[in-house]
Parts: structure tokens; sequence; C-alpha cells
């Protein structure tokens, strides 16, 4: 990588954080705040993993819904190519 492009995804990383901050953040910490038999460090690996596991999912998802339109619009998605 380039220095421009290493900056860039610094950049890029610093802005994002601030989303995951807002939109992860307060669901983590409620959890761990949560009366609860399992230990903080078993409510955290269960919250990451399944955080983990919805990302896959919709990946998944998005993935073979693009490859069946794909398949379909054999035309189109050339033009999307260049």
């Amino acid at each position: 990588m380039t220095e421009i492009s290493l900056f860039g995804a610094f950049i890029m990383g610093l802005v994002g954080s601030g989303h995951c901050i807002v939109m992860c953040g307060g669901i983590a910490s409620s959890l761990q705040m949560a009366n609860t038999t399992l230990k903080p460090i078993t409510v955290g690996l269960l919250y990451n993993l399944g955080r983990a596991s919805s990302y896959m999912i919709a990946g998944a998802l998005v993935a073979s819904l693009g490859n069946a339109f794909a398949k379909q619009n054999t035309g189109f998605a050339l033009s999307l190519k260049i």
C-alpha cells in the first residue's frame, strides 16, 4: 500500500469508529450491566459471536441475491464491470 492509501484507510477508520460507538456501544454496555449469572467475558464473547454471525449471514444473503441478479441480467452485469 502507498502512504496515501494507508492514510486514507486510517481516516476512514476514525470516521467509521463513531458509528460503531453509537450503534454497538450502548448494546454492549447494557449487556455488561445486566444482572446475569454469566461472567462478563462470556457475555462479551456471546455478543460478539452473534454480531459477527449476523454480519456473515447478511453478507451471504446479499452475495447470493447479487449472484442471482447477475445470472439473470448478464448484459447489465457486464456493463457494471466497466
